[in-house]
């Protein structure tokens, strides 16, 4: 199970003002068999607080959701906050959340959510409502799962690999490349293999008339590079004045003067 840190953003609440509803809402929603609650706080609208807090959790947390402070006012520094301790941004990530919510709400147009790492943790910044932010997340929490998972590994060629995958048995056809141990599939809703035609598309058709799905079948690079070392002969070599060296010739050896540069 994966460790998550709820962090509410909220003056208010940290002074007890105010309840706390979108914490409590996150972690109804974020329990189950994938995820595990561990870090639980309110922090006031302090990019310093809430920029600690997130650093502190990130060592020990794969998940981090922070509510609150991503609105238009002076007082909303979550985005801000969160700027300083991203070590990647994952804005795909982030656009997912607000077009997903945009559906729901135009208002979800005027929440300034982010997405990123800080270090192997992934981050999500989203409205401080119990609404706002439990839509927000609903929207990429299918996604989310992996995203930690690849955060988190050193590469990613692992979570991708077909157990006794080579060329060779890439080409004899033993080995399903389209699946992949993470769930990436490449097949298509039916589970059935795409119709190879054995042509590449015509880049003079347009856009629109391309395959959506490419017929070949997807392969790691090292077994792509392989192959087409296999396939291309071993260069030339001949021996002609540098002066003559024609368009797509490469020099083989050094040149050097025959006297100090500058003389």
């Amino acid at each position: 199970m994966t460790s998550v840190g709820i962090l509410t953003v909220s003056t208010k609440c940290s002074q007890g003002l105010a309840v706390d509803k979108s914490g409590p809402a996150l972690e109804a929603l974020l329990s189950g068999p994938v995820w595990t609650v561990s870090e639980r706080a309110v922090v006031s609208d302090s990019r310093q607080e809430i920029a600690s807090r997130v650093l502190e959790w990130s060592t020990r947390c794969g998940l981090i959701v922070v509510s609150g402070g991503t609105g238009l006012s002076a007082d909303d520094v979550t985005v801000e906050a969160l700027d300083i301790v991203f070590t990647k941004r994952l804005p795909a990530l982030a656009t997912a959340m607000v077009v997903g919510s945009l559906k729901i709400t135009k208002f979800a147009a005027l929440s300034q959510v982010c997405a990123g790492l800080c270090g192997k943790c992934v981050v999500l910044g989203v409205p401080g409502s119990t609404k706002g932010a439990t839509e927000n997340v609903q929207q990429v929490l299918d996604v989310l799962p992996h995203a930690v998972a690849t955060a988190g590994a050193n590469g990613t060629r692992h979570l991708h690999a077909d157990e006794g995958a080579s060329v060779e048995n890439v080409k004899a056809g033993k080995v399903n490349v389209e699946k992949v141990k993470c769930g990436c599939s490449r097949m298509d809703e039916q589970d059935t293999a795409h119709d190879v035609q054995g042509l590449s598309n015509d880049l003079e058709a347009g856009v629109a008339r391309r395959a959506r799905k490419s017929p070949y079948p997807m392969i790691p690079v090292d077994m792509a590079l392989q192959q087409v070392l296999e396939n291309i002969g071993k260069p030339r070599v001949e021996r002609v004045p540098l002066g003559q060296i024609a368009n797509g010739q490469v020099v083989a050896e050094d040149v050097v003067a025959r006297e100090h540069v500058p003389a």
